[in-house]
């Protein structure tokens, strides 16, 4: 029966992760670029022939997706099977510790965790939260038998590789060996054993975990020359601003599993501090010093509290403990579990289902968007290889496979190192970096905010808006993917891969940039895989370009001499401004236009 109802709550927890589905953060797309080069053998890189940057803060969970990679299986699937297989596995060892125990206690802490949408999204979402949650539980499960056993030996092994593996997975794990080692430090005094035993007990579960923490160290020295993940420039900085919207975060998380949490924390005030257990002093010690590092740093800017799932878990912990150790004759009974069963759990579903911040879950598709934007470049660009700037760095590099330049600075050495004077001090958490000169500089062939957005957006965005190289070099431009997706890029004019090109007495005008934001858009031609602006009957296409004083004239459209049947010319120069702008208006049905030549009129 009772190994009938732990499957009955996998099924349903299975269920609850496919409700979200295909819900996929675009930084787990971030990870899995780094995954993909790593096995195309291009090394933990963001970009070919340029400084390694270590815009990833989450080793383990790259290594272990490229383990399925290697084994022939797509990547973004690799990120559901590692993130299910994850998850179960920490249900699992819950219901090992506890099956013998109270089974009553076991099922309503299972039932809070899998029907919590925290713990099912962030099984889906493609990021490392699943092995890092792993771990801590396996952390937990390791201290509680040691605790219940007094024996030092047998679970001392199990506690080290999941200190090990935490240190990896995320560079705030290490905040973990640190609670333990304190905690075993008083526990083991209190219990009057010889300092001996105490350092050699500490060293024997710290050894593994200061193994691959100096490990990486030296790997990012060598490799990256750096002391710190670039993440780690971008993030991590403490300022009032952050702690106010991390404790709105932190409040938010706790209410948004009411009553649960409210229940398991009692258990964990009074347990440890009353009661003076041990259990609940280490569970309050890691609890709270993970929730004191999460409000300093901000929180984070993802739906469903991703931060907050080993919270969810450690509450798990302590919900069974608190039940077990209250004795309450009702909770043994199988009243109790009939009522909960088909009362408490179906509420606390709806409550987590319409909780504002799962809802976004449900609804937030446009990774998808992007994963497609990326391919369609791809496809029509890739032997020009032009460099993307970008703002949502996960999902476009990711497919298509190009030189990327996040303009937000994660995976950029020089952003994440000239932060703006007031960064950290309002704003969008982690969203707050740019350099307008520098964006500039690099010239990108294309500037892409979002997955297509008609405006730039975020600080970069608006200070690009102000900037009059900005405007003069590059344009608007409406891609047509498919019925429901056109995308707006601002295709720089002057690119060194995608722009207007000079040479001898001609000027060569590729067909894409006469497209614009609104009438005239972009498609791909299936054929030769060539992007070509769609003139409609009536409707007139726009450009304008240095004119290098000269005077210029049409010299042939497609390859072929302007067929003025079809087509009406006019061309504008301004001496003044150097500029010179070209309209071609369609007097049939539609015109496809692949390249403009010009010629220098003497």
């Amino acid at each position: 029966m009772k190994r009938f109802l732990f499957l009955l709550l996998i099924s349903l927890f299975i269920l609850h992760c496919y409700y979200y589905y295909p819900y996929l953060s675009d930084d787990s797309l971030i990870s899995l670029r780094y995954t993909d080069r790593f096995l195309q053998g291009k090394g933990l890189t963001w970009n070919d022939n340029e400084r390694p940057v270590e815009g990833y803060s989450n080793l383990s969970w790259i290594l272990l997706i490229s383990i399925f990679g290697k084994l022939g299986f797509n990547l973004i699937l690799s990120l559901r099977l590692a993130g299910l297989i994850c998850s179960i596995s920490v249900l699992y060892i819950i219901y090992l510790y506890y099956k013998d125990k109270d089974f009553n206690a076991l099922f309503v802490g299972l039932s809070f965790l899998i029907c919590t949408s925290a713990f099912a999204t962030w099984t889906i979402a493609g990021l490392e939260q699943p092995l890092y949650t792993l771990s801590i539980c396996l952390m937990i499960y390791s201290v509680f038998k040691i605790i219940d056993l007094y024996n030092f030996r047998k679970y001392n092994w199990l506690l080290s590789i999941s200190l090990a593996v935490l240190v990896i997975s995320r560079p705030d794990g290490v905040l973990f060996s640190v609670i333990t080692s304190f905690f075993f430090f008083f526990f083991l005094l209190y219990q009057k054993r010889p300092y001996k035993f105490i350092i050699a007990f500490l060293i024997k579960i710290l050894s593994l975990p200061i193994i691959f923490y100096v490990s990486q160290l030296l790997f990012r020295l060598n490799y990256y020359g750096e002391w710190l993940p670039n993440t780690a420039f971008v993030k991590a900085k403490v300022t009032l601003y952050t702690i106010w919207i991390g404790l709105i975060y932190s409040a938010r998380a706790f209410i948004n599993t009411l009553p649960f949490s409210i229940i398991g924390i009692l258990f964990i005030i009074y347990f440890s501090i009353v009661k003076k257990n041990s259990k609940f002093i280490y569970l309050l010690a890691v609890m709270g010093s993970w929730v004191v590092y999460v409000t300093l740093v901000g929180g984070d800017i993802f739906p469903a509290f991703r931060h907050f799932v080993l919270v969810y878990v450690i509450l798990t912990y302590a919900l069974i403990e608190g039940f077990i150790k209250c004795n309450f004759k009702f909770f043994k009974t199988k009243y109790f579990l009939a009522i909960f069963t088909f009362i408490c759990i179906p509420c606390y579903l709806y409550l987590q289902i319409n909780y504002s911040s799962n809802k976004i879950v449900k609804h937030e598709k446009w990774e998808w968007d992007g994963l497609l934007l990326g391919e369609f470049l791809k496809k029509g660009f890739y032997k020009q290889q032009p460099l993307l700037g970008v703002t949502a760095a996960g999902c476009i590099p990711y497919s298509s496979n190009l030189p990327c330049l996040d303009m937000l600075g994660l995976n950029d050495y020089y952003i994440a190192r000239h932060p703006p004077k007031d960064y950290a001090k309002g704003g969008y958490i982690g969203h707050e970096l740019g350099d307008v000169n520098y964006i500039l500089k690099r010239n990108s062939d294309i500037l892409i905010f979002t997955v297509g957005q008609s405006t730039p957006s975020f600080r970069i965005g608006e200070e690009l808006k102000k900037n009059n190289e900005f405007l003069r070099k590059y344009k608007p431009v409406l891609f047509s993917i498919n019925d429901s997706y056109n995308p707006t890029l601002f295709m720089n004019k002057y690119g060194d891969k995608l722009g207007i090109r000079e040479y001898n007495k001609f000027i060569t005008i590729p067909g894409y940039l006469l497209g614009d934001s609104k009438n005239n858009v972009v498609v791909l031609d299936k054929q030769d895989n060539k992007f070509k602006t769609k003139i409609l009957f009536n409707k007139t296409a726009t450009i304008t370009l240095n004119s290098k004083n000269k005077k210029w004239r049409i010299y042939s459209i497609n390859n072929q001499k302007p067929d003025l049947n079809n087509i009406k010319i006019t061309l504008t120069s301004n001496f003044k401004n150097d500029s010179i702008t070209i309209n071609l208006t369609s007097l049939v049905k539609e015109i496809d236009i692949d390249e403009i030549k010009l010629a220098y009129d003497k």
